[in-house]
């Protein structure tokens, strides 16, 4: 008889469901992202999702369209990363070009990223067609 046995998950906060079938962790720079999904934001009704980075927790609205949820995911992702990566904002190229060029390899590396780690993530935006 095994004596580890499995720990109680923790009950999502006040106002936030899980739903089978939707994303419920990402991975980014080795670090793993609980994503939950609310019925909405006390406060912002226009708000759509939020990143909370001392919890490494996405909370996304619940009732806006799939490719609102996945547009939402990214966007909140972003801000996962640049959390975790420190993205420097006051050491930012002046030059317009080499502005560019900053962005284009910041980005590339965290899309690199999400493609590696998160096969689930990537599924779903395939299969959701807009």
């Amino acid at each position: 008889m095994s004596k580890n046995k499995k720990k109680p998950r923790k009950p999502a906060p006040k106002g936030v469901i899980k739903k089978p079938g939707k994303i419920s962790s990402i991975k980014t720079l080795g670090q793993t992202w609980q994503v939950r999904y609310c019925e909405e934001f006390v406060g912002d009704e226009e708000l759509q999702g939020l990143c909370i980075n001392d919890r490494r927790e996405i909370l996304i609205k619940n009732d806006i369209a799939l490719d609102a949820q996945l547009d939402t995911l990214l966007h909140e992702i972003w801000h996962g990363y640049q959390e975790i990566n420190r993205m420097p904002i006051g050491a930012l190229p002046e030059d317009p070009e080499e502005l560019m060029e900053y962005f284009a390899q910041y980005h590339s590396a965290m899309m690199i990223d999400l493609i590696r780690n998160n096969p689930t993530l990537i599924k779903a935006i395939l299969e959701s067609g807009e």
